[in-house]
């Protein structure tokens, strides 16, 4: 079996709205085949209260990797709240 390494780059800008106590998604499709070695992530969020979120990532097949759960600091003066 043939091997090789393509790197992938994939933006979305969905505009919505982090409402609290509600589900935002974000959907991007890779239009690619393949198996997957590696994969970096990168969310930028803008949300007041950054503890309160939980960000999943979600495969074609159902199967779900949480990246984040309650990490942060509650309070948008802090030096790195984006």
């Amino acid at each position: 079996m043939d091997s090789y390494k393509k790197k992938i780059s994939l933006i979305s800008h969905p505009g919505n709205e982090i409402k609290d106590h509600k589900t935002t998604t974000s959907e991007i499709t890779v239009e690619e085949s393949g198996l997957i070695d590696t994969i970096s992530i990168k969310i930028t969020v803008e949300h007041g209260w950054l503890h309160d979120l939980i960000i999943i990532l979600t495969s074609p097949n159902g199967k779900e990797v949480e990246l984040r759960r309650h990490v942060g600091v509650d309070n948008r003066e802090h030096p790195h709240y984006r």
